[in-house]
């Protein structure tokens, strides 16, 4: 019988493996944090300051119920996708 030659997998497979998550982790932060260095660079160039206000949820329910009438509205079906099959259809012969 052969005895079985056990090769060292955590070095060929797992050890790869977690160096390439980790620096591909790092990258990827990175990237974001480029992206929004970006992003601020651009509101600070349009505006000359960036004007952040506090989020208020009492605030955006004022302006979506402003935007939105609920006693306004009317049930309409759905129209059908083309090509839809009618149950009540015979098989063709």
């Amino acid at each position: 019988m052969q005895k079985a030659s056990r090769k060292p997998s955590f070095l060929f497979v797992g050890l790869p493996f977690l160096t390439f998550m980790g620096l591909g982790s790092v990258w990827l932060s990175e990237i974001l944090r480029g992206k929004q260095s970006l992003k601020d660079e651009r509101q600070l160039s349009q505006k000359g300051t960036i004007k952040r206000t506090k989020f208020d949820i009492e605030q955006e329910l004022a302006i979506l119920q402003g935007k939105i009438n609920i006693d306004a509205w009317e049930n309409r079906a759905i129209p059908d996708f083309p090509g839809k099959r009618d149950p009540n259809r015979k098989p063709a012969d």
